[in-house]
């Protein structure tokens, strides 16, 4: 069986005249004024009126339901772009690059779990498919992860784990450059959405943030250090 068209996005943007959407990077808000020409007029959070060019989202949505994972531009208009697609409930999305691929099907997980584990052990098996899979994450902020690089580097002069001292610029050089981990000290997978200040964050590397991880509940940087002595 064939895949299903991608919808008349010029058409589907029509009904979201009126409505204010938000992208989904920075969560700013885009009003949907109207639709001229092949070009929606959207009103940004400063109060600006400017054109988004819907030709451009409909490509965008042609490949997404042809199968394609599409990495949209950050330049342009893109923002809008994806919070528009975002809003469709075929659509399933991550940003760190923003991207937007088709929904898996409601029995997709039944079928590949059929193709991972069959009734008899195969003699040989198929590997290095590309395979798209569908997950629950929380969202992490990539803006907050920078500040708290920033702020570390302009304290310290440097990025090392705040466990085990390694830095990695000074182990590889400039392939090391900027490299760390960011932690969260209060585990996001519990609990419900909250907002994080940079004093939840720690940097530390990947030996020690795969340690505290370990162990459930994860342990504390203060346990790893223990270890390490």
């Amino acid at each position: 069986m064939g895949r299903m068209p991608a919808p008349n996005m010029h058409a589907y943007v029509r009904t979201l005249i009126g409505e204010t959407i938000y992208t989904a990077v920075e969560n700013r808000p885009n009003t949907v004024v109207d639709v001229r020409g092949n070009h929606a007029i959207v009103r940004t959070r400063d109060g600006k009126e400017n054109p988004a060019p819907l030709r451009k989202l409909q490509q965008i949505a042609d490949a997404v339901w042809a199968g394609e994972e599409v990495v949209l531009e950050t330049r342009g208009r893109s923002a809008f772009h994806m919070a528009v697609l975002i809003k469709l409930p075929e659509i399933d999305w991550a940003i760190g690059p923003r991207r937007v691929w088709l929904r898996d099907a409601d029995n997709a997980f039944d079928v590949e779990y059929a193709d991972l584990f069959p009734d008899e052990d195969p003699v040989t098996a198929r590997e290095g498919r590309v395979r798209y899979r569908q997950h629950r994450v929380r969202e992490r902020s990539a803006v907050l992860r920078r500040q708290k690089k920033e702020r570390v580097r302009a304290a310290t002069g440097r990025l090392a784990c705040e466990v085990c001292n390694f830095d990695y610029a000074s182990r590889y050089g400039a392939l090391g450059e900027d490299f760390i981990e960011c932690h969260h000290t209060t585990p996001l997978a519990e609990g419900a959405e909250r907002e994080t200040t940079l004093d939840d964050l720690t940097l530390i590397c990947a030996n020690c943030h795969r340690m505290i991880h370990k162990s459930h509940p994860m342990l504390s940087l203060e346990d790893v250090r223990a270890a390490l002595r």
